[in-house]
Order: C-alpha cells, then sequence, then structure tokens
C-alpha cells in the first residue's frame, strides 16, 4: 500500500513530514507500505492537492491511502472546516497537530525562520522523546499540545510493543 502524506510544509525545508516520518518510524513495525509526500507550502494550500495525489495514485500499482497533516492553528475555524469538508469529500483522513506540528513535537511554537534548523535539530534527539508527546488524542476537542495522528496511522500500520 502506498500511504499519500500531505503535509503544510514546503519541500526545501520538509520540516512537517520529518517530525511525522520520525515518529512513524518510532512507534509502528516496518511495512511494505511506502510513505509518499507532498509538500503543499502552507496550510491553504493543502485542499489545492488533489492533481498530485490524483498523479501519485495513477503511478502507484496498488492501494493507496491519502493522509492530510494540518496544524489546527489558533482562531483558523474557516479553513479547518474546509479541510474537513474536502477530506470528507474524497475520502482522505485527516491528521490535526494542535496547535502546530512543532507545538506537538516540541511544546512550543517557532518562528517560521526557525522550523527548519528546529526539525533537524529534533532527528538527532533520542527516539525515546516521542514517548512523551500526546499523539493518541482521539477525542473532538484535540487538546493543547497533542495530535490524533497515532490514532489515524493505527489503520495502516502495526504498533511496535513498547
Amino acid at each position: 500500500m502506498q500511504i499519500i502524506l500531505v503535509v503544510e510544509s514546503n519541500r526545501k525545508s520538509a520540516s512537517d513530514f520529518k517530525y511525522v516520518n520520525k515518529a512513524i518510524k518510532y512507534f509502528y513495525k516496518r511495512q511494505t507500505n511506502q510513505i509518499k509526500p507532498i509538500f503543499a507550502g502552507g496550510k491553504s494550500n493543502l485542499i489545492k492537492q488533489t492533481k498530485n495525489i490524483e498523479l501519485m495514485i495513477k503511478k502507484y500499482k496498488g492501494d493507496s491511502a491519502v493522509i492530510i497533516i494540518a496544524d489546527t492553528d489558533i482562531k483558523d475555524t474557516q479553513q479547518n472546516n474546509k479541510l474537513i469538508t474536502y477530506c470528507n469529500k474524497y475520502n482522505y483522513k485527516l491528521v490535526w497537530m494542535n496547535k502546530d506540528v512543532e507545538d506537538v513535537f516540541l511544546g512550543k511554537r517557532i518562528s517560521n525562520k526557525d522550523k527548519t534548523a528546529e526539525a533537524n535539530n529534533y532527528l538527532t534527539k533520542p527516539d525515546s522523546c516521542l514517548d512523551k508527546i500526546n499523539l493518541s488524542d482521539d477525542s473532538n476537542k484535540i487538546k493543547e499540545h497533542s495530535s490524533n495522528m497515532l490514532c489515524v496511522f493505527d489503520n495502516y500500520y502495526k504498533r511496535r510493543q513498547r
């Protein structure tokens, strides 16, 4: 199976993908599923990736699943509702990062100019740092510094025993 991850970050920084990919490798057993990222270059561009997604699906010989990784952001209800509608329309899964991916993995907000450096630094930290992060919030009220990431990825991967 092909897992298509649509992330907010751009291809150059790939910051969002770095955090998510590290977590996948840590929490899940090695799978034959291949992960293919699409870098949207901003939250508002997530819903503009349909053609890129369809192209990846056509190129792959087998089943594909699409997972959108999005920051909840503060006071962004309109954009969040557009994402929910978009994912429902195309049967894509939606992973929320509350308030953003850095807030979830680092416990704090990061300025745009420092995001790439912080993501690269995070990759050097021991994997065990992931045990302290709330990635299993399956409630409709996403708690601060949390995500529903593992709840979504559990549908596609088998978890490691920790």
